[in-house]
């Protein structure tokens, strides 16, 4: 793990030295030491906090959604495509529920693609 955030610090180093012009050493030499520490940082941070947010429909298939939240899914098809989706009760013109098993909306064929499905991120 410490060689690999050796190498990701040298390779942020070297693509940062080609962008920046450093007047004086000393400030350069300062700037590195910092930048080295918070990069390291990060990177350890990031390694030990890697989630998944992708909920496996393959290997868990009552793993699912709320009804009508609308959520990301990816199909297994040839693009493995990720899109918006939903599920929903299926209900008559009076609101009587006809089946009480939960379907994705779109065609069947679309919903007999779907693999995982992630709730959306809130972006702040």
């Amino acid at each position: 793990m410490e060689n690999n955030i050796e190498n990701r610090w040298q390779q942020y180093r070297f693509e940062t030295l080609e962008r920046t012009n450093y007047d004086n050493d000393i400030v350069h030499i300062v700037n590195d030491i910092n930048y080295k520490n918070l990069v390291t940082t990060g990177i350890d941070w990031a390694d030990k906090h890697t989630i998944n947010q992708w909920h496996d429909l393959i290997n868990n298939p009552t793993d699912l959604p709320q009804i009508n939240e609308q959520v990301l899914v990816i199909t297994n098809n040839k693009h493995n495509k990720v899109t918006l989706s939903r599920l929903y009760v299926e209900k008559d013109v009076y609101g009587n529920v006809i089946d009480l098993r939960p379907k994705w909306c779109g065609s069947d064929a679309f919903a007999s693609s779907i693999i995982g499905w992630m709730q959306i991120p809130e972006f702040k």
